[in-house]
């Protein structure tokens, strides 16, 4: 209710610094600077995020960039992409957000959509790019130096309604663990890794990555 009634005296502060007698274009710029304030602030009360925020602290360039992480954080990346245009911030922090949420999801299509402003904008480093590679590549479960897991036990499970035998000492179950490092080549997710390689990385990170899965075939063709 605070921020409608701010509004409105804004607005009516805009028509009259833009009427031909009072005409003052440096303060009609400034309201309209308010009024955009004041409606990424309702936003953020509909929303339900950044709630404690208040117009004078949306002057501050330091609180601003806490308020698009802290909207990144709560995956309101449609906001956090409006507060970087309205303030002048980067957007690569929220493609990348909104990019490895969408792949932690399955949703491949959108993740490539998103990452590639990041991975194709003059302001990202090859460093930059490698390091959002590897995040990629731990998200879709691939990263080099994870193990994958598989367990199977020697002997079956005993029925818990067998009575147990005092004469004889119970068998130990012996278990062996499995570490299977070659993934299915065919797997959507390890596609996509093999993807984002090609398009984004260097021969060198592709070929360590073959490598370490046992991919040999892979490694002499590329």
């Amino acid at each position: 209710m605070v921020l409608n009634a701010m509004n409105r005296l804004i607005f009516q502060a805009k028509l009259y610094f833009s009427s031909n007698e009072t005409q003052d274009r440096n303060k009609e710029t400034l309201c309209d600077s308010y009024l955009s304030d004041i409606e990424l602030l309702q936003q953020l009360q509909r929303a339900r995020v950044g709630s404690r925020f208040s117009l004078i602290e949306l002057t501050d360039k330091n609180k601003v960039r806490y308020l698009r992480d802290k909207l990144i954080e709560e995956k309101a990346y449609d906001t956090a992409l409006y507060v970087c245009s309205r303030y002048s911030l980067d957007r690569e922090s929220v493609w990348a957000g909104w990019g490895i949420a969408a792949l932690q999801q399955g949703d491949l299509q959108t993740a490539r959509d998103k990452l590639r402003h990041i991975m194709m904008s003059p302001k990202t480093t090859r460093q930059g790019i490698d390091m959002i590679l590897k995040t990629v590549v731990n998200a879709l479960g691939f990263l080099p130096g994870e193990r994958r897991w598989s367990i199977s036990k020697s002997m079956s499970e005993k029925s818990p309604e067998k009575k147990r035998s005092f004469s004889r000492p119970e068998t130990p179950q012996r278990t062996s663990v499995i570490v299977d490092t070659r993934p299915d080549e065919k797997d959507p997710k390890f596609q996509e890794c093999i993807y984002y390689l090609e398009e984004f990385g260097t021969p060198m990170m592709m070929a360590k990555f073959l490598i370490h899965w046992k991919c040999y075939r892979q490694v002499t063709s590329s």
